[in-house]
């Protein structure tokens, strides 16, 4: 999804009211899941740069 049919979505099911609420909430959650997903990949390169390194002997 891009974020332009996520936002369309929050828009369609939120109410008029909490509207803004609702797109804090999901920056909220955007933001704090790219998190661990960074920490993640950081962990990834470092263990596949040390990797290819290694002497195979």
């Amino acid at each position: 999804m891009g974020e332009g049919s996520e936002r369309a979505l929050i828009s369609l099911y939120a109410d008029e009211r909490e509207r803004d609420t609702a797109f804090g909430w999901y920056h909220l959650a955007f933001g704090l899941s790219a998190i661990p997903a960074g920490v993640l990949a950081l962990l990834c390169a470092l263990l596949l740069r040390f990797w290819s390194f290694s002497d195979p002997a």
